[in-house]
């Protein structure tokens, strides 16, 4: 499915946690405007961004896919010089002032991105929205005070210190001057502000699943979920659905508070019901949160964005799992935000055969190449529930609808948290993410890129004692050359609840993005099998020489521990640059 833009700003995360259904809706000119096409403008008619220091950019499609952009200074802002450059199909315009903090992190890239803000529906629609971050022990509301008469501010952004910032159409440059000042020449943040986002917009990232994923052993065993809550961020639910019977405790618009949680869209009704539907019109079977399902997201992202950034803060506060769906982009290193936060369980798609699906985001994270996604689970040809009056995907009957997208393999993740909780009422994110990694079913044919630890086996999951710690590891970058380089060691800790002691086998295979077989002494064990102590741990350490690098690119593997009965899944990779220079110029 193509990916829907979804109108909710970054703070719409923080409130979805005392919800089973925490659900943004868009109005119906949001709604028209997230499916625009790249350039809806006729032909020979600029389309104008306003950047965020008021400078205006009149982009022009020309041939092929390329773009013709003419600069527009605001006024008083004449001197002020412009950046140009490319990087893949993106085209960055940044102005001279911006450049200094753009390189050093703080300011948002996406903000100068022309591709991307199109893409995102900002044209022709005045200065930019921004998050703007303030430092450590600052008040953002209050700090958020000085730019009243530039700007309106939206909600307060508890996880990040943050205050959403709504420029008027006369007031970009304006704000700009408010952030900023000059120091040496330079320009830099002011009045306690830290960083400024992009407040960009978030895309909705499109009962043979539940077998091959085990739920039915686990239902028979006596977990269901019961008792459990689960939230959904999404684009609302239909409440009149039959499978939501009894299983929504609270819907809210993160939008709109005046709004509603309808769904006009489809996607957040399909998306919960694979969660929680109660499978009453099918005949089947199936709420504080333990976990929340995001099946949204923006553009690849290194993990420091704003949404990645909150759902790690948010994480390490309630100790709530935030399942996300790792994106529709169907290439390397394309694992969208925010299921790069280093605290998110990214999920990608696979089929009904165990096939990664073609358009699922593969890994590794984009920047320091970190294990991403770190699980896959079903996300082809997905049957749930269908809002009344929507299309979305393949209708089959009156109550249900076929789709396809990673934001359908995410919620099979969501939902086997809700049985896990229920049999480890005490657990927290950090011990359903080992679970669920630890025991999932690796497959062949699918690097770690597009797997993580494998393919969801909630019933191991459920049943399973052993798990490892970390539950993934990224084993270095290393820059070419590489012939001085010293080895580098990670150890991974097995960790056993059982009343028995446990011996597993260790292998570790480890291939290159396109199969190819990592050469002899790149990667090696410190032992072949490892016995586990009963209630205790072992350890086992991981070598890599990087002076062994025929091979060159981004190699991994699972680490597997097997005695037959138990298999222990732990992801790894690791990365060896080509032969490479670096380039100085002035």
């Amino acid at each position: 499915m193509r990916p829907r833009r979804l109108t909710a700003a970054g703070g719409a995360v923080l409130m979805g946690l005392s919800l089973a259904l925490a659900v943004p809706s868009a109005t119906a000119a949001e709604q028209s405007n997230r499916d625009a096409p790249l350039s809806s403008s006729a032909s020979g008619r600029a389309e104008v961004l306003t950047l965020v220091t008021g400078d205006r950019l009149h982009v022009h499609r020309e041939a092929g896919d390329a773009f013709g952009v003419r600069v527009e200074p605001a006024e008083g802002r004449e001197h002020v010089t412009f950046v140009r450059y490319a990087d893949g199909d993106r085209l960055v315009v940044i102005p001279s002032d911006a450049l200094g903090l753009v390189r050093s992190g703080l300011l948002d890239e996406r903000l100068f991105d022309v591709r991307g803000l199109l893409e995102q529906g900002f044209a022709d629609g005045g200065p930019l929205p921004l998050i703007v971050s303030y430092a450590e022990g600052s008040d953002p509301g209050a700090r958020a005070s000085v730019l009243s008469e530039e700007a309106s501010t939206g909600r307060v952004l508890e996880s990040l210190n943050a205050v959403a910032v709504h420029p008027d159409e006369d007031s970009g440059d304006g704000v700009w001057s408010e952030i900023t000042q000059e120091d040496a020449e330079a320009r830099v943040f002011s009045g306690g502000v830290e960083r400024v986002w992009l407040n960009g917009r978030a895309q909705l990232l499109d009962e043979e699943s539940n077998a091959q994923v085990g739920a039915p052993e686990v239902w028979e065993s006596g977990y269901t979920g019961e008792g459990v809550t689960i939230a959904v961020l999404d684009s609302g639910y239909d409440p009149e659905h039959p499978d939501f019977a009894d299983a929504v405790t609270e819907a809210v618009d993160f939008v709109d508070p005046e709004g509603s949680a309808l769904d006009e869209d489809g996607h957040g009704t399909h998306v919960a019901g694979t969660v929680a539907g109660r499978g009453t019109a099918s005949g089947a079977a199936a709420s504080d949160a333990v976990a929340v399902n995001l099946s949204l997201g923006g553009w690849h992202s290194d993990g420091t964005d704003p949404m990645s950034l909150a759902v790690n803060a948010l994480t390490e506060d309630t100790g709530t799992l935030f399942v996300i769906a790792a994106g529709n982009f169907g290439a390397y290193e394309s694992v969208s935000s925010p299921a790069a936060a280093d605290a998110a369980l990214a999920v990608g798609s696979v089929t009904k055969s165990d096939e990664l699906s073609d358009f699922s985001s593969r890994g590794p994270r984009v920047g320091d190449r970190a294990v991403k996604p770190e699980i896959a689970a079903p996300g082809t040809a997905i049957v749930s529930a269908r809002a009344a009056g929507t299309s979305m995907g393949s209708p089959v009957d009156e109550h249900h609808t076929s789709a396809d997208g990673t934001s359908m393999a995410s919620p099979h993740v969501a939902g086997a948290v809700a049985l896990l909780a229920q049999a480890n009422p005490d657990w927290t994110a950090p011990d359903f993410r080992a679970a669920l990694m630890a025991s999932a079913q690796p497959l062949e044919g699918i690097g770690i890129a597009g797997q993580g630890a494998g393919r969801l086996d909630v019933a191991r999951a459920v049943n399973q004692t052993v798990v490892s710690e970390p539950a993934a590891v990224s084993l270095g970058n290393f820059l070419w050359p590489q012939a001085d380089l010293e080895p580098v060691v990670e150890t991974v800790t097995y960790r056993n609840s059982g009343d028995e002691d446990v011996t597993l086998d260790l292998a570790f295979d480890v291939v290159g993005s396109e199969g190819e077989a990592a050469p002899d002494g790149l990667v090696e064990l410190s032992a072949s099998e490892v016995t586990v102590p009963a209630g205790g741990t072992a350890e086992v350490e991981i070598v890599v020489d990087p002076t062994v690098n025929e091979v060159a690119g981004y190699l991994g593997g699972q680490l597997l521990a097997t005695d037959g009965e138990v298999s222990v899944s732990t992801p790894a990779g690791v990365f060896v640059e080509e032969e490479s220079y670096d380039l100085d110029l002035t």
